[in-house]
Formats: C-alpha cells, structure tokens, sequence
C-alpha cells in the first residue's frame, strides 16, 4: 500500500538553511510524511563544463543536522550535476522512488512551512479539489536577459 506523502530535501549546502527547514517539518501536525533527505555531493558536469556560479559547494556539516528521531527518515546521496536542486529531485523521479507515494513534495534547503497545519491542510486541499501538482511562485528566478544570455560571464567567484 502507498504512503500518502513523500517530503524530498535537497541538501548540499548552509547548515543553518537544513535546519530551519527540518524544524518546520518537525512542528508539522501531520506526521505520517516520510521524509527523503538527499545529499547533492561532488562536481558532477563542473569537470568538464565548468561550475554553476549559482550553485555554492557542498558543506559535510549539513549531514550532521540531518538527523531526525520520530520521523521515516531516508538518505540518499546523488552526484552534483550542477543543475541545483531540481537535478536532484529529477534523479528521485528517474529513480521512480516516488511511486509508493500519493503526493511527493519537493524542497529545497531553507523551504519553511509556515504553519503546523501546513502540511494536513495541504493534503486536504489537494484531495478536495482532485489537484496533482502545486507549486510555489517563490520559486521562479527573474533575471535580466542580459545575464540570462550571457549565462556565468559576469563573475567567476559565485558569492557565499
């Protein structure tokens, strides 16, 4: 039988940005989610095709905030393809691990759920309306297309 709900953490960097994110999951009156913390380790593409300046490097100190009691917790580790969390949750969905869910919820470090009702109200929400995806608007980047066309030409050194 599936699980109903499937929280994906993609980790890699700012131990204090997992953490604020793994409180709110632990406040969460809805507490039957299993949670998938997934590591984004190593280069990856940047061997060849040089690094995301975007993408800051990974920091071993963000596994040792990842460790939850009372919760279905699950590591994974993926190599960094510099394709930022996406890539990561791409390699959960191509792994078809999301399949014994119902719903899986992807976030990345620093994602806080605002209210401990957040997560049941979400659920309910979903099974009330019938909707099979929702995504937050935070989300999207706005660039100028300057930038956009002339991609990783500004600065070598990606800011900390």
């Amino acid at each position: 039988m599936a699980h109903k709900l499937a929280i994906v953490i993609c980790v890699h960097h700012k131990p204090w940005l997992v953490m604020s994110t793994l409180v709110t999951i632990a406040l969460q009156d809805y507490e039957d989610a299993d949670v998938f913390i997934v590591f984004n380790k190593g280069n990856g593409v940047a061997k060849t095709s040089g690094a995301n300046i975007q993408l800051s490097a990974y920091d071993e100190r963000v596994e040792e905030i990842c460790v939850l009691n009372g919760r279905r917790v699950h590591y994974l580790e993926y190599e960094n393809d510099h394709a930022l969390d996406s890539g990561a949750w791409y390699k959960f969905i191509r792994d078809n691990l999301w399949r014994d869910y119902d719903y899986t919820l992807f976030v990345g470090e620093g994602m806080l759920l605002a209210r401990p009702n957040l997560l049941s109200s979400l659920l309910a929400f979903a099974k009330r309306q019938g909707v099979d995806f929702i995504t937050s608007g935070h989300e999207k980047r706005r660039i100028p297309k300057k930038d956009f066309i002339n991609y990783n030409t500004r600065n070598k050194q990606p800011t900390l």
